[in-house]
């Protein structure tokens, strides 16, 4: 099928392209992107999907800005703008003109291809610091991020309830071709049985205010790295979902959830252990990890769904059409294996000393167990009246790890552990157990 006359005119007359230099163009279900020369031009596709809707024009600027708007927030030097394309002669112009415009473009940096990390997983160029930095950004970025009554609303069950339904309606027409009807409806057992057996950390979650306005779509492709070094300032997060609030907002487990899945569906759930390790050290966020299987299914599922929908795009070339029902029927297996990971409550304790990496381990189990992880130094200092960041001014052995205060400290983790238990849920403790009487109690 023939391009939208604007479309092929920037692959070949975009302002930052060299004299006969053409642009390239890769398109996803909703966009059409044109890389020319140090600039990117996103054009959104005139296509309704519930979900969202740019079948005007006018809808479409709206969404352009609130697009550079939303990513100002992660990328403000990336997402530089929007520019009208006009009719002018026998093409087109980009920016001011005396017509109407017949699109518009978001108009964005180029930042090079080999710093795209998912360019760089393949090649092993991606590692463990690295990670940690781009968890430390998220964390960062999440403890930031806007919340309100009616934010909060979004981790309610209802809705919860109402994306996953949507999911199943929307894919309903791939049972048999992308996935098999037995996992289908295994998978809809599955939502509504977490659902009723996890109201109360629904409601826990909403009152402790972890439903925010995230990022929408955070996965390995939407990160960049601009320097090699593995600090904050090298990371870029790209792509945040503009329209359609209610896929930013939620927990913030669900937005973690996506790149944890993006990782391990690349086969490198050892960098998932390092992000959520480092995640869990910034926003000693405990309870999270009680989600994340259910999520990362979600976030699987979402990523199974949006294929199916390239691979019935007729605009989208024949090889990439099969390639994305190759991408649907992988995810929607590995929603399914997410799905298997519920079990019964299990207690599992970490010991070891500072730095030996047993928090790495803690927040790895509880990732994959789906179970709350309890540190012994966030208890410690709770109990103290202490932030948990706070430095506790005490030297080995004496004030806050003086004997009286590590039994109190042990005493509360065991009971918490049981609360947790009682409720039907795993729980990972995390401390150093230095006295094999600790692991006994």
């Amino acid at each position: 099928m023939s391009l939208p006359p604007h479309i092929a005119w920037l692959q070949t007359h975009a302002p930052s392209l060299a004299a006969g230099e053409t642009g390239q163009l890769i398109q996803t279900h909703i966009s059409f992107v044109v890389l020319a020369g140090d600039r990117v031009y996103k054009v959104k596709k005139p296509v309704d999907f519930g979900f969202l809707d740019f079948t005007t024009v006018e809808k479409r600027a709206v969404m352009c800005a609130a697009e550079v708007e939303r990513n100002g927030r992660l990328s403000p030097d990336v997402y530089l703008g929007v520019e009208a394309i006009r009719p002018q002669g026998d093409g087109f112009v980009l920016g001011e003109g005396s017509a109407e415009a017949a699109d518009y473009a978001v108009v964005m940096r180029r930042l090079p291809a080999e710093g795209m990390l998912e360019a760089m997983l393949p090649e092993g160029r991606v590692t463990a610091a690295q990670v940690r930095a781009i968890a430390g950004v998220v964390a960062d970025f999440h403890l930031g991020a806007e919340r309100s009554d009616a934010i909060t609303e979004f981790g309610s069950r209802a809705v919860i309830e109402g994306n996953w339904s949507e999911n199943f309606a929307q894919t309903e027409a791939a049972v048999g071709e992308c996935i098999e009807r037995a996992s289908f409806e295994g998978l809809r057992a599955y939502v509504s049985g977490f659902l009723d057996a996890n109201a109360a950390l629904l409601r826990r979650r909403q009152e402790a205010g972890w439903i925010r306005d995230g990022h929408g779509d955070l996965k390995v492709s939407a990160i960049a790295l601009v320097d090699a070094e593995p600090v904050a300032a090298s990371v870029r997060i790209l792509d945040c979902i503009e329209f359609n609030d209610r896929m930013r907002y939620g927990d913030v487990a669900v937005d973690l959830a996506f790149l944890l899945m993006d990782f391990e569906s690349r086969g490198r759930a050892d960098l998932a252990d390092e992000a959520l390790a480092a995640y869990l050290s910034r926003t000693l966020d405990g309870e999270l990890p009680l989600l994340l299987p259910f999520y990362e299914c979600y976030r699987a599922y979402v990523i199974a769904k949006i294929s199916t929908f390239a691979a019935a795009d007729s605009q989208v070339p024949a090889a990439e059409r099969a390639a994305a029902t190759e991408n649907a029927r992988h995810h929607f297996r590995l929603a399914a294996v997410y799905a298997g990971r519920a079990s019964g409550p299990r207690l599992v304790l970490v010991g070891g000393a500072s730095g030996s990496g047993k928090s790495t381990l803690a927040t790895a189990l509880a990732g994959r167990l789906g179970g709350r992880w309890l540190s012994s130094d966030v208890v410690r200092k709770r109990l103290a009246g202490l932030a948990p960041r706070a430095a506790s001014g005490s030297g080995v052995g004496a004030g806050l790890y003086d004997a009286a205060s590590t039994a109190e400290t042990y005493a509360a983790l065991l009971t918490e552990a049981e609360l947790t238990l009682a409720d039907g849920q795993s729980v990972i403790l995390d401390a150093s157990f230095s006295d094999p009487a600790q692991g006994r109690a």
